[in-house]
């Protein structure tokens, strides 16, 4: 099959799916907001971080959370977690960064020690560069790839008539070099990940 043919047929696929998920499913609700969240885990301190007002009102998740948590020694990662009760496919608009932000670099990323496949941005946000870890949460699955996760919610839809889920994403600035922030944003990750799958539904 020839190259546009193929992209013909992929673009059918896609259309199919979101039309099929669009018409099947059920809002599934949270088992708690997200706002449970502990402001403190392990060594984490949270405080409130204003959202991109243009990327909510895109997007319209159902839940959202979006805070500041810094380390012992003052380091900041920016957790976002935006959920979608029915129809998660909106969570992949903007969904390694938003506003004024460039994308320089993104693929995959199993963090240590968790054993989690995430994908890793290299971002340029506001004029500043961050390592981002993101992915799609769907039930107690972690689905990086946006195609992958399509298609799964199309599954999921017809299978459990629900087509839930949420995009998790971590941003930690980068000061001194992109491994430090990479390391931060992972140790981050192994403190909330257990808080947050609590949070939402299986």
């Amino acid at each position: 099959m020839s190259g546009p043919k193929v992209l013909a047929a992929l673009g059918s696929l896609l259309l199919s799916a979101a039309v099929l998920q669009a018409g099947l499913g059920q809002a599934t609700p949270l088992p708690e907001g997200l706002e449970t969240l502990p402001r403190r885990m392990e060594g984490w301190t949270g405080s409130q971080e204003a959202p991109d007002p243009d990327a909510l009102a895109r997007t319209r998740p159902g839940a959202w959370l979006s805070r500041r948590y810094t380390d012992s020694q003052g380091r900041p990662v920016l957790l976002y977690i935006a959920y979608f009760a029915r129809d998660f496919s909106r969570a992949q608009v903007q969904a390694a960064c938003w506003g004024d932000c460039q994308v320089r670099e993104v693929g995959p990323h199993r963090v240590r020690r968790l054993g989690v496949e995430v994908n890793r941005a290299l971002v340029v946000q506001h004029g500043e560069p961050a390592v981002v870890l993101y992915w799609y949460q769907l039930g107690r699955r972690a689905v990086r790839d946006p195609y992958r996760a399509k298609l799964d919610q199309v599954r999921r839809a017809l299978v459990e008539r629900r087509s839930d889920g949420a995009l998790v994403r971590v941003s930690a600035p980068v000061q001194s070099d992109q491994e430090e922030a990479l390391r931060r944003a992972e140790a981050f990750l192994r403190a909330a990940l257990p808080e947050i799958l609590r949070r939402l539904p299986e």
